[in-house]
């Protein structure tokens, strides 16, 4: 099992992402936008609350221990401090 690459803050994310900071405190992020698969088994956790729109990913995600079934255009809602496990399965 992979260790939790922590996010404290907006800046991480943006240069996790390879991104441009443009504001402290928000940050929008396209995932369409990136051609590469994340490794498969990457955990990520952050410091700040996260609203998702899961419209594109190229990876499977599951939300803590549990394998949920996040399909096309779900709104994913998600508190600090919890874990987001990115797999390359590919989704149905």
């Amino acid at each position: 099992m992979k260790p939790i690459m922590h996010l404290k803050s907006i800046s991480d994310i943006n240069m996790f992402l390879q991104g441009v900071v443009k504001h402290p405190l928000v940050a929008v992020v396209d995932f369409s936008k990136f051609d590469e698969k994340m490794e498969e088994g990457t955990r990520l956790s952050c410091d700040f609350y996260s609203v998702m729109f899961k419209n594109y990913c190229v990876n499977q995600m599951k939300y803590g221990r549990q394998s949920y079934d996040f399909q096309e255009g779900n709104l994913i809602c998600i508190a600090p401090r919890q874990v987001i496990t990115l797999d390359s399965e590919v989704e149905n």
